[in-house]
């Protein structure tokens, strides 16, 4: 992170992860019959498993806790159908690019640090 925070650059990199993500779970929702709010259920509680029982490595372990919050804050919003699933996917990533973008190191903490 650039000492300013993170750039808009940064933001949209990790929205588009998270958007792949959500289109994968939509995809494997549709293929294996499930409902929406089942398949992000199903996601989240699959996370779970994983972090609980192995470490991925400290990287990896970062991504699954990201596409976790992200299942999340979407499972949160009415998603009982395609098209509401999708508008909430938009308004978290909305969500998460503001919230990355205000990321700053205020600057007590840049002098402390020097």
């Amino acid at each position: 992170m650039p000492p300013s925070g993170y750039s808009l650059k940064q933001a949209t990199a990790t929205m588009d992860f998270l958007r792949f993500c959500a289109e994968d779970l939509e995809r494997e929702a549709r293929s294996l019959g499930r409902t929406l709010v089942a398949s992000l259920e199903a996601e989240i509680e699959q996370i779970d498993r994983l972090l609980e029982a192995q470490s991925s490595g400290e990287f990896a372990d970062s991504m699954l806790l990201l596409t976790k919050r992200f299942y999340q804050a979407v499972a949160r919003r009415s998603v009982s159908g395609v098209q509401e699933f999708q508008a909430a996917v938009e308004d978290v990533l909305d969500d998460v690019e503001r919230e990355i973008l205000e990321v700053h190191v205020p600057q007590a903490i840049l002098t402390r640090s020097a």
